[in-house]
């Protein structure tokens, strides 16, 4: 299904609303706030909330750092799964990391994939917005055979708008079977296929000197109508978990595909006088594969108040990215907020840049826990990391690196209440892509060493109270933007800063969570670069706050009222710091309201974001900006079967 009806869809999805039998909740009583365990970032279905995410961990992002987990198992993701198989993200740093076996310096991003069992469960959920999205989604629960086989299974149609004019057409599909033997034996297979279309390409504002353009209207797409993009993500896995003679087994063989048309990089360069020069890279047809797995076996002893456990490790992925450099066009002048329009050119594309990269990791861990005193865990990997670049020109290159990589962390109670916790690990992490406004851009980055160390306390002696601060401190190498727009190291980061989290129940009716990142990230120029470095790396806030707060009402339990607070600190625009750009604050919030007909659960959820209209420039890259979204509003109507 590559396009549909919106009407048709439309349709569709009030008639699954109507026609029901009952069962038990499965979308109905999904909150991220009141499941999160601290503010630190958790995914559930739709919501997502916290102080990280995926992209972003301490100022650097576990996604391409290479740092993801699918239930617990190494992942090497190339496109993203769906929610149709994936229930849900919680990020391990800090306090939530003691006793992972294997951490990793940027923060681990664990997901889980959605449950099955012996009840049935159909649950639509039909979306929309006030930019005009509308999306239909369809996700059942299946038993196959009584308390043995049981898969989820769902389906997705959509017609997205964007905050930035833009639009697109996705569809989505996922597979989750399960298999639970007598003997305790689970195999948990799953497949993803996420299909978008005509999806246009975002214009990035460049100016030509250190300034800022004026306010760009916004939800308004500049154009170039054909600068559009088809794409897919397919995720296929399996999944093993076993216990024999003591010992437990987890083992994940996965495959994971992006493959997209041909794509483009909207540039649209600013004048000091607000006259723009459009211009659009195209790149030719890419596709990104790689094939991942781990093994793990591990065995505990228990003996009184103290366990013992030691564990082996195996784990590693084999990837080929083709990719292309981009081809140009000059589309003219134009005014800042003007639509330009322009007929799509014939582009000759060359041949693709194979890009293959081998890793394999074999550690031990040790894990020592006595009730009541502390939890010791101590690890060890060796890393052998290979790649091979083969360039149309036939100027071919590789390069072999091993390292070891070792990792620490205590955790220990004070007092009654009060518990710390200390950690030090060692990486080889990678560094993602050069973006598309870059030279290189589509180019894999070498990966990267690593190390990062963290301390803290928690204390959480009031019932349904969690209070945690911690320091960090990290290193990477930095990437970005050259003078000669070429996406490339030039020094090295070191982010150090004070996290806390806060997350109460101070009633019944009332969750907050709330929590803060208070950092300095501060850069080294490599002495290679003529350039000037700026001591600030690019978009990275020395402040950043959340609040989520969830009430229910008292007189009406039914209906539940939730409001956010984000704040974020200026931050740099350019390498050499020239431009800094201010701070903001942004609100919204919204109300759930449950209720059944004919004992079917319901629930309408009406949420708005940036109620303050809020307007921010924001990096991606040294002098390269976005707009964030304006107002919006959202509704959703789910139902359990």
């Amino acid at each position: 299904m590559d396009r549909f009806d919106i009407s048709t869809v439309k349709l569709i999805a009030v008639m699954a609303l109507l026609y029901s039998v009952p069962a038990h909740a499965q979308r109905t009583d999904e909150n991220a706030v009141t499941v999160a365990e601290d503010a630190f970032g958790t995914v559930v279905g739709h919501e997502s909330i916290g102080i990280y995410d995926d992209g972003n961990v301490r100022g650097f992002s576990p996604q391409i750092a290479g740092n993801l987990r699918i239930e617990g198992l190494y992942f090497d993701q190339q496109g993203g799964l769906s929610g149709r198989i994936n229930d849900g993200e919680t990020i391990k740093v800090g306090v939530s990391s003691q006793g992972y076996l294997f951490p990793a310096p940027t923060g681990v991003v664990d997901m889980t994939l959605r449950g099955s069992g012996n009840k049935l469960v159909l649950s639509p959920l039909v979306s929309t917005d006030s930019y005009g999205s509308f999306g239909f989604e369809f996700d059942a629960q299946l038993p196959l055979t009584a308390n043995q086989l049981s898969t989820a299974v769902g389906f997705g149609v959509y017609h997205n708008e964007y905050g930035n004019g833009g639009s697109s057409k996705r569809w989505n599909f996922g597979l989750v079977p399960r298999w639970h033997a007598p003997n305790g034996l689970e195999v948990i297979a799953f497949y993803s296929r996420e299909q978008t279309n005509g999806d246009t390409s975002q214009g990035q504002y460049i100016p030509t000197d250190n300034f800022l353009p004026s306010r760009i209207v916004r939800q308004v797409y500049p154009g170039p109508l054909f600068a559009v993009s088809d794409y897919y993500s397919q995720n296929i896995g399996l999944i093993t978990k076993a216990r024999f003679n003591g010992w437990d087994l987890r083992a994940g063989l996965f495959q994971s595909t992006y493959n997209s048309g041909v794509s483009y990089s909207n540039d649209v360069s600013v004048s000091p006088d607000m006259s723009t020069e459009r211009n659009v890279i195209a790149y030719p047809n890419s596709n990104n594969a790689s094939l991942s797995g781990e093994l793990q076996v591990s065995r505990r002893w228990v003996d009184g108040p103290r366990q013992f456990l030691i564990a082996l490790d195996a784990h590693g992925r084999d990837s080929l990215d083709l990719y292309g450099n981009g081809e140009s066009v000059d589309l003219g002048k134009a005014g800042l907020n003007q639509v330009i329009r322009a007929s799509k050119p014939d582009f000759t594309f060359g041949r693709l840049t194979e890009d293959r990269t081998h890793q394999l990791n074999l550690g031990v861990a040790y894990d020592f826990n006595w009730k009541g005193l502390g939890e010791l865990t101590l690890g060890v990997q060796h890393t052998r990391y290979s790649k091979a670049i083969s360039v149309p020109a036939g100027l071919n290159s590789g390069k072999l690196t091993e390292t070891w990589m070792p990792s620490i962390s205590v955790a220990a109670p004070l007092s009654k209440g009060w518990s710390a916790y200390a950690s030090y690990v060692r990486g080889l992490e990678d560094s993602g892509s050069a973006p598309g406004y870059a030279i290189n851009g589509g180019q894999i980055l070498p990966a990267t060493r690593t190390q990062q160390y963290d301390f803290g306390v928690r204390w959480s002696k009031v019932e349904n109270t969690s209070l945690i601060i911690g320091f960090y401190d990290i290193t990477k190498p930095y990437y970005d933007l050259s003078v000669g727009k070429i996406y490339d190291a030039l020094g090295t980061v070191e982010s150090k800063g004070i996290e806390a989290s806060l997350t109460s129940t101070p009633f019944k009716g009332l969750t907050i969570v709330t929590g803060g990142s208070f950092s300095r990230p501060r850069v080294s120029g490599s002495s290679m670069i003529s350039e000037p470095v700026g001591a600030r790396p690019i978009g990275k806030p020395d402040v950043k706050i959340q609040m989520n707060v969830n009430y229910q009402l008292p007189f009406a339990r039914n209906i539940v009222f939730d409001a956010y607070v984000n704040h974020e600190s200026s931050v740099a625009g350019t390498v050499d710091n020239a431009i800094i750009i201010p701070g903001s604050t942004r609100f919204g919030g919204g109300l759930r309201y449950n209720f059944k007909i004919n004992k079917i659960p319901y629930e309408i959820r009406l949420s708005g974001f940036n109620l303050g209209d809020t307007y921010r420039l924001t990096p991606i890259g040294s002098g390269v900006y976005v707009y964030n979204n304006a107002t919006n509003f959202a509704a959703y109507l789910s139902a359990d079967f």
